[in-house]
C-alpha cells in the first residue's frame, strides 16, 4: 500500500488519481501508523515552507516520516515535500526542515518568478533518464552533497 501523506498542503486528490489510473493500492492519510506501515510514501505538497513545517509538527508527522525514509523505504517527494526533507528554507527562515537531506531552499534570483514551463532536466547520477518536465516554483533545491 502506498500512503499519500496528507499534512495540509497538498495536492492530493491529482496523486491519488494518478495512481488509481496506475491500479495501485493507496489512501490519502494524515495517521501516524498508516504511514509507518505503508510500503511506500508519496509526500505532495503545494503551499508555504513553514506553514507546513508546523502542519507536520502538529500531526505528529515528523517522527514517522524521518524513520521510514531512514529505514530505505521507497519515497517520492512532490515540489514542496521535496523540500521539507531539507534543513532550511529562504521562504520561511525560522523554521526547521525534517534534515534528512543536508542542504537549504533557496529563492530563484534571476530570470521570471515563479519560474513557470518546460525544462529539460539532466539528471547529475543515472537515477533518471534526460528528458523535460514541467515546473512552476520560486525556489530550489540546493544539496550540500
Amino acid at each position: 500500500m502506498i500512503a499519500i501523506v496528507d499534512y495540509n498542503a497538498g495536492n492530493l486528490r491529482s496523486v491519488k488519481k494518478a495512481l488509481d489510473y496506475l491500479k495501485s493500492d493507496s489512501i490519502i492519510t494524515s495517521d501516524p501508523d498508516d504511514i509507518s506501515q505503508a510500503e511506500k510514501i508519496v509526500f505532495p505538497g503545494v503551499g508555504s515552507f513553514g506553514e507546513s513545517v508546523f502542519s507536520l509538527e502538529e500531526k505528529n508527522l515528523t517522527k514517522v516520516l524521518k524513520e521510514f525514509i531512514n529505514d530505505g523505504k521507497p519515497f517520492l517527494g512532490i515540489c514542496l515535500g521535496l523540500q521539507l526533507l531539507f534543513e532550511n528554507s529562504e521562504e520561511s527562515p525560522k523554521s526547521k526542515g525534517l534534515s534528512i537531506l543536508k542542504g537549504k531552499v533557496v529563492k530563484y534570483k534571476k530570470g521570471k518568478i515563479p519560474q513557470i514551463g518546460w525544462n529539460e532536466v539532466i539528471p547529475h547520477k543515472k537515477f533518471f533518464k534526460r528528458g523535460y518536465a514541467y515546473f512552476a516554483n520560486s525556489y530550489y533545491v540546493a544539496p550540500i552533497d
